[in-house]
């Protein structure tokens, strides 16, 4: 039983770190920008949250994010969208680790589990875009002139786009998750066959 729990616990550190890797590769303008990778940084939080992992994981990538955007000013990225709506990302990110969690309660690589886990997605994208869009329309400091209703037709057109990234990194992962559950599971009956 100890050993089992080990493993879970070993299993669950190697993906955090996997998906910690994975943010640092796309949110950097150093590697995703040469290598043409979207940003994974909100698959990375739905990720945490479908794998089941506590608050503090979701706290954790919150504190790496912020570490990766410091290091990008640092280096001469525009900070444009640095504004008092920046803390607004804690919410956003939230909202997907949140989702992920859902989803998670239930989850058992079945068809019903897979359409829970795509809608929880779904959720939690508008959710994020809603909160992170918002907080930038009012706090942002760059919209004055801008009514509401025009600023959310103009950011509209990007909502597709996180979509579409946030669930591609997220069947990437499950693709590689469930092939590792399976491996093992074949790696347990043949050593139990011995």
């Amino acid at each position: 039983m100890a050993s089992q729990i080990a493993n879970v616990a070993r299993r669950d550190w190697i993906a955090i770190a996997l998906i910690t890797l994975l943010m640092w590769a796309t949110r950097s303008d150093h590697f995703a920008s040469a290598l043409h990778l979207a940003d994974a940084s909100w698959a990375v939080f739905f990720i945490a949250g479908i794998m089941g992992t506590r608050i503090r994981v979701a706290l954790w990538l919150m504190i790496n994010a912020s570490v990766i955007d410091y290091l990008a000013l640092r280096a001469g990225v525009s900070s444009y969208c640095v504004t008092p709506a920046y803390v607004f990302l804690v919410p956003t990110y939230l909202a997907l680790w949140a989702s992920g969690r859902w989803a998670a309660t239930t989850f058992d690589w079945n068809a019903w589990s897979l359409l829970k886990a795509a809608l929880a997605l779904c959720l939690g994208v508008v959710g994020a875009f809603i909160i992170s869009n918002a907080s930038f329309y009012a706090l942002g400091g760059h919209f004055e002139e801008m009514s509401a209703l025009r600023f959310t037709i103009k950011v509209a057109v990007y909502f597709p786009r996180f979509l579409v990234s946030t669930a591609l990194y997220t069947i990437v992962a499950g693709v590689v998750a469930y092939a590792w559950q399976q491996a093992q599971t074949i790696f347990r009956t043949r050593a139990a066959n011995r």
